[in-house]
Order: structure tokens, then sequence, then C-alpha cells
């Protein structure tokens, strides 16, 4: 689900903006409008708002600037879309005039792939290794992905075991040629 919002002017714009939603699918929509003193101006609590907001799934910083503006006579619609129905959404929420409801620019970076760390560039994790190849260091199994650091001291080719010898357990069969040796067969090359 993607939490979208947007702000209007009017409070007949948001509604307008809504039913089309409701008309297209969008179950999960709400309108936040100011409530009215008895005066006729806007009640501006913002932090009961803010609340509302937020358990609409809002984030909250986001939630304390959409509050104010709600506050001072503008309406929110928020929808909740589903995966698929992102921009269907969007387009439906721009058609009615939205106002900008000067929230921070995203720090967000784009996603940045590195083929080196896949799992950390899809999670946006810091690479936790330095070492571009750990199981390979670990292991003691030479890569298949040529590396810049040299690799004498990690893999050691002389040995034709890696996982018996770093576990500490015995070879299994220490004969060169074990299938001849089982059938009893002559060795085809010296």
């Amino acid at each position: 689900m993607q939490t979208i919002c947007r702000l209007y002017a009017t409070e007949q714009s948001a509604l307008d903006a809504w039913n089309e939603l409701k008309r297209n699918g969008f179950s999960d929509s709400h309108v936040f409008r100011p409530s009215r003193k008895e005066d006729g101006t806007p009640d501006a609590d913002a932090s009961r708002i803010q609340d509302d907001l937020v358990k609409a799934y809002v984030w909250k910083s986001d939630a304390a600037i959409y509050a104010r503006h709600i506050g001072e006579g503008l309406s929110l619609v928020v929808v909740h879309a589903p995966f698929t129905g992102g921009l269907r959404a969007t387009n439906v929420l721009n058609r009615y005039g939205p106002k900008d409801a000067g929230l921070p620019a995203s720090s967000d970076q784009p996603l940045l792939w590195n083929e080196a760390t896949p799992l950390s560039s899809a999670l946006r994790w810091p690479v936790l290794a330095k070492n571009e190849h750990p199981f390979e260091t670990l292991t003691g199994i030479p890569s298949l992905v040529e590396t810049k650091e040299d690799r004498a001291a990690s893999v050691r080719p002389d040995n034709p075991a890696p996982f018996s010898s770093m576990l500490g357990l015995p070879l299994l069969i220490d004969c060169p040629t074990p299938f001849s040796s089982l059938f009893k067969l002559p060795v085809l090359q010296k």
C-alpha cells in the first residue's frame, strides 16, 4: 500500500476528488476538513488533527505540516492505494487542483544499485563488511568473480578440501581417483 496525500484550497475540491477515488475503487481513502467553531472560523487544534492523520498512516512529520494547513482552512485527501494503483490515484487527485503542502524535499536519494552488494543496495543498508567476497574468505572456496584484493591470504589452492579443513573434519575419501578405484577401472590419464 502506498499512502498518497493532497491538500486542497476548498472543501468542495477535496470532496470531489474523494468521490472520484471512491468511484474508481479506492475504498481506503479519507477526507480531513477543518472543523469550525461556533463563529464559523477554523478550529486550529493541530494536535488532534495530527493524531487523526497519524491514525490514517500519514508519517508523523508530514502529519504535523498537514495539520497546520487543515487548521488554517485547507482540506486534505488521503488515499491508501494498492501496489498497482498509485499512479491512477495520483492522477485522480491531481485533476482537482491540489495545493503545495510545503513538505521538505525528500531526503531519500534515488536508489543506487551496487552489483557488489545487492542485498545492502535493495534494503538500503550500509555494507557491514568491506571484504568483496566474505564467503570466499570464510570457506576458502575461490569465487567465480574476479576481485581486486590479494587473494593469496584467503584462498589456498593447495587445499583440495576447504570445507573439511575449515571445520576440522577428516576427509571422507583420501583417494585421488575414487571412481576408478571403486569400479577397478584403469585411470585414463596419469
